[in-house]
């Protein structure tokens, strides 16, 4: 019976946490994912390259564009307090939100 209970309110604290919104200031892991307070988040709708990944430009020079897309989102959070609305999860169990920092939609 105390198994069930527990496994109860681990699947309570879950299903609260995946409904939840969650605001504070974020640290950047990448160009699409961000962590509030532990949480891992995943910028809905956006798929950014790899920090390490290398891109080429428009006359074929490669640049670090996965290092300039963690850049970016750094700049937009960086001293802010991030609010993330949503309620999906994706298959590693990662929160997937819409961000905002003030009024500004960072995805």
């Amino acid at each position: 019976m105390i198994r069930f209970f527990s496994i109860l309110a681990i699947f309570l604290c879950i299903a609260t946490q995946a409904r939840a919104d969650i605001t504070g200031p974020a640290r950047v892991v990448d160009g699409d994912t961000i962590l509030i307070g532990g949480l891992t988040i995943n910028l809905y709708n956006i798929d950014a390259p790899e920090p390490d990944q290398m891109c080429h430009d428009a006359d074929g020079s490669l640049y670090p564009c996965g290092q300039r897309a963690t850049n970016a989102l750094v700049s937009l959070t960086l001293g802010q307090f991030v609010r993330c609305l949503g309620d999906k999860t994706d298959k590693q169990g990662h929160l997937i939100r819409t961000c905002y920092v003030e009024d500004m939609n960072i995805n």
